[in-house]
Order: C-alpha cells, then structure tokens, then sequence
C-alpha cells in the first residue's frame, strides 16, 4: 500500500488527496491499534510480549504519522495556493 501511496504521489499529486488520506488513515488506526495492544500486554507483564516486535511497529507508527504530516503539508499549500 506504500509503494501504492507513493506512485500516486508521483503520478498525480493534485487529485491523490482522498486516497492517500483513506491509505493513511488505515496505516495509522492499524499501527495505533497494535501498539495499544503491545502497551496492555506490557502493562499486565504478558509472557508473550516481545519488545522487539514491538519496536518494529512503534517505528511503523512513527514513519506512517511522517507521511501523514506531509501529505497535510503538501494539501494545505493546495489549498492556500
């Protein structure tokens, strides 16, 4: 869905807008979900947790809440300009 993202940044940025935000929102309710789990099971001392799946998916999050910032970016200078 990256790879998805980022050709229809390059192919057509002015009409992209309403899917990437439909792409983001679901890369960032997932991570945000995951996490939330990772946190509850680390809070209850789960033998299953792993920090370092863990670790993956907080810079998953980290990298989908960057895009999300610059497609913002990118639409608030559409709007103004």
């Amino acid at each position: 869905m990256a790879f998805i993202s980022l050709y229809l940044l390059r192919m057509c940025p002015q009409t992209t807008i309403p899917v990437q935000m439909l792409l983001y929102g679901f890369f960032l309710s997932m991570s945000l979900e995951v996490n939330a789990m990772a946190l509850v099971m680390f809070l209850n001392h789960d033998p299953a947790f792993e920090l370092a799946s863990s670790a993956v998916f907080i810079v998953q999050m980290l990298i989908s809440f960057a895009g999300y910032a610059y497609i913002l970016k990118c639409y608030s200078r559409k709007s103004i300009g």
